[in-house]
Formats: C-alpha cells, structure tokens, sequence
C-alpha cells in the first residue's frame, strides 16, 4: 500500500480501531524495511500481535503484502537528512 493510500484510509477511521492499528503496522513495516531490518524479527513488529491486539495470522498477511509492495514499487535513498545530534535518516522513494 503506498503513502498516498494509507494517508487516505486514515482519514476514513477513528484513532482506535482495528483497521488503523493495521496501517499503522504498514508504517512500521516501511520504517523497518528503509534501514534494512528484518521484519519478521522486529519486535516492533511482533508487538502488534503481542500488544496490540491483531491476530497473529493477520500481522504476517499484513507484513508479507506490504513487503511485497514496496519491494516491487520503491527504492531506498540513504543519508538524505543528518539531524544535529549527527543521526542520519533514509527515506522510500516510489518509483
């Protein structure tokens, strides 16, 4: 799902309801995967079943899909921002 998208179902649902708990689990899967993180050992990642209340099975659909799309639809630009404590930041590109 693209930035674009997830910007528009949030705005169709409330702070907290299953369906943004799931895109927020999108985002983390994008922040995870822009610095190179495993994300089926990611423990912000297994937090949304252990914490947050989604289903196991619907956390890896969920993840699996997402890799999928930014996999075949985007790249990663490193070091495209250097903050004042000297921490740079990555960001996704869509092709």
């Amino acid at each position: 799902m693209s930035e674009k998208q997830m910007e528009e179902m949030k705005e169709k649902y409330e702070w907290d309801t299953k369906e943004r708990t799931e895109i927020s689990l999108r985002e983390m899967v994008n922040s995870v995967w822009c610095y190179h993180g495993n994300c089926y050992t990611n423990k912000y990642i297994t937090n949304y079943f252990n914490e947050k209340e989604l289903e196991e099975e619907r956390v890896w659909e969920i993840v699996k899909d997402q890799l999928n799309y930014l996999n075949n639809n985007c790249r990663i630009v490193e070091n495209v921002y250097t903050d004042g404590e000297g921490l740079t930041y990555n960001s996704i590109i869509e092709n």
